[in-house]
């Protein structure tokens, strides 16, 4: 038998996703994947500057993405989080990773990365806003509804992260 999580309340609302068939399994999605992959940023950044010698801390970072995920959960438990475009996709987490970029932007003095999380807050804001599976439609191209908009925002940051690896190797 196969677990079903159908939850009301705070949970089923919090990321969103209020068309989908199930907006209570994108917010577990949500509350298990943000953490996760801030305290393991975190840790790979921390094993880097060990690597090095030298480093600043990046736990901002990973504290500034828990918290406005927390911001998220509370301000929806509370409800002054109003249904609205914004919140329509179930996507609205992606923006907690945009802002905490610009926190580790600013805690890594970098320049480049900056500007990625500007680029990334725009595509965060595209896909929240817009339904980017129209852009495939219009060119023949089927795609997972409403799915690739995670899809191509996870693999924004996903190749982000290997270039930034593959330079950070290279020195």
């Amino acid at each position: 038998m196969l677990l079903s999580f159908r939850p009301y309340g705070w949970l089923t609302w919090f990321a969103g996703g209020f068309f989908l068939r199930d907006p209570a399994v994108v917010s577990v999605y949500w509350l298990v994947a943000l953490p996760a992959g801030y305290v393991l940023s975190a840790l790979y950044y921390r094993r880097r500057a060990d690597a090095r010698g030298i480093g600043g801390s990046v736990w901002p970072y990973a504290l500034t993405g828990v918290g406005l995920l927390g911001f998220l959960v509370v301000a929806s438990m509370v409800g002054r989080l109003q249904p609205g475009d914004l919140f329509v996709r179930g996507l609205t987490p992606l923006l907690t990773i945009a802002l905490g970029l610009f926190v580790l932007a600013w805690v890594e003095r970098s320049f480049a990365l900056g500007l990625f999380a500007a680029a990334f807050l725009t595509l965060a804001l595209v896909v929240n806003l817009y339904d980017i599976e129209n852009l495939f439609q219009r060119v023949g191209m089927g795609v997972p509804v409403p799915a690739i908009s995670l899809m191509v925002s996870g693999s924004v940051l996903l190749l982000a992260g290997v270039l930034s690896w593959n330079v950070s190797r290279r020195r």
